[in-house]
């Protein structure tokens, strides 16, 4: 397990929550829910990166006792993870102890597709065979929204039995039909624009697209007009500008999706800025000794500029249907490693990648 920065990998914080630390850096956050039968005390949280993997992450948790009345508790544990996860589907399992017992009384597993820089929140359901209710069961218990008797996603009802965006659920078995697309906000729903398309405002599961601002029934949505607004969370400039050109070091940026980015990195050792999700952004690698920035996603459009004694320029990726066009300006080690449209030269030292020369 990775230690982040010195800190001790498993810490307790009050009565009822742990943290569980795997990693350095700025990590994404995974807050695990855990609804555990009364007879549980114990937890073993196991984290992997693919269902057999070796988890990179695992330890033992004890859970405060439960209120004498209640049949289980809820408790929570924070899991960071190491950056190399974001955009990975990440297997976690769980198994509750007994007091008394040295093999586990019950067991559960969840997948989760991670998001970067996000905090996610999954629930998990931990029953003891013959005692409580579990997810899948058909029964509503607990801290349960829905159970439609599987452990199947995308159809209204999620493996975590947590009712899913778009979709309304009735009934156990629960029942549940989709209600995104009927032009009528539910309370699930952040949106509903009366269609299922994507990359208008409003995602195909009635979610507001990242730089996007949607109201009214139907959802009427439109681009946030001012990068302040569209990248709400971000550090100081690094939606509307960031000046790392300090004539050494790395300069990485992370441009938030569909964020609007000004990168100068000129003169930096290494420049490996990323744009995603529909951004536009603007990179300077000028002097630089390594510009490799990362652009990808439909809608997602890149301008990057060589030149001025850069080294090396021949690693820049456009990929998931984003434009670029590289402006390499006399250097000499310069193009696209990765164009799956493929990429043309557009004379003038200017090469364009899914779009047309400027």
């Amino acid at each position: 397990m990775e230690n982040c920065r010195g800190v001790s990998p498993l810490l307790f914080r009050a009565s009822i929550f742990a943290t569980f630390f795997a990693c350095a850096g700025d990590p994404t956050r995974l807050d695990l829910v855990i609804d555990a039968d009364s007879e549980i005390e114990r937890v073993v949280v196991t984290a992997r990166e693919a269902a057999k993997a070796a988890p990179f992450a695992d330890g033992s948790i004890s859970l405060p006792a439960a209120a004498t009345s209640a049949p289980s508790r809820t408790n929570t544990i924070f899991i960071l993870l190491p950056n190399r996860l974001e955009e990975t589907r990440l297997f976690v399992s769980v198994d509750g102890f007994s007091r008394s017992s040295t093999a586990a009384i019950a067991h559960s597993e969840l997948e989760v597709d991670i998001e970067p820089g996000e905090r996610q929140t999954v629930m998990l359901a931990l029953r003891v065979a013959g005692v409580g209710l579990r997810c899948g069961d058909g029964v509503i218990s607990g801290i349960e929204s829905c159970d439609d008797g599987n452990d199947k996603t995308d159809d209204g009802c999620d493996r975590a039995c947590a009712l899913e965006p778009g979709f309304a659920c009735v009934g156990q078995p629960s029942r549940c039909a989709e209600t995104c697309g009927d032009s009528v906000r539910d309370a699930n729903e952040a949106c509903d624009d009366g269609d299922r398309e994507p990359a208008d405002g409003c995602s195909p599961n009635c979610v507001v697209d990242s730089g996007w601002s949607c109201s009214g029934e139907p959802s009427m949505c439109s681009p946030v007009s001012t990068c302040a607004a569209a990248c709400h969370g971000c550090r100081i400039n690094e939606c509307c500008g960031e000046d790392c050109g300090t004539g050494g070091g790395d300069c990485n940026l992370k441009c938030p999706g569909g964020c609007d980015c000004n990168l100068n990195c000129s003169g930096s050792s290494n420049c490996k800025p990323e744009c995603k999700g529909g951004g536009s952004c603007i990179f300077d690698c000028a002097g630089a000794s390594n510009c490799a920035p990362d652009c990808k996603g439909m809608g997602t459009a890149c301008e990057i500029s060589c030149g001025g004694g850069a080294s090396n320029c021949n690693e820049v990726l456009c990929g998931g249907g984003a434009a670029c066009v590289l402006f390499c300006l006399g250097t000499a080690n310069c193009g696209f490693r990765d164009c799956p449209g493929g990429a043309m030269s557009c004379g003038d030292d200017v090469h364009v990648c899914n779009r047309d020369c400027p």
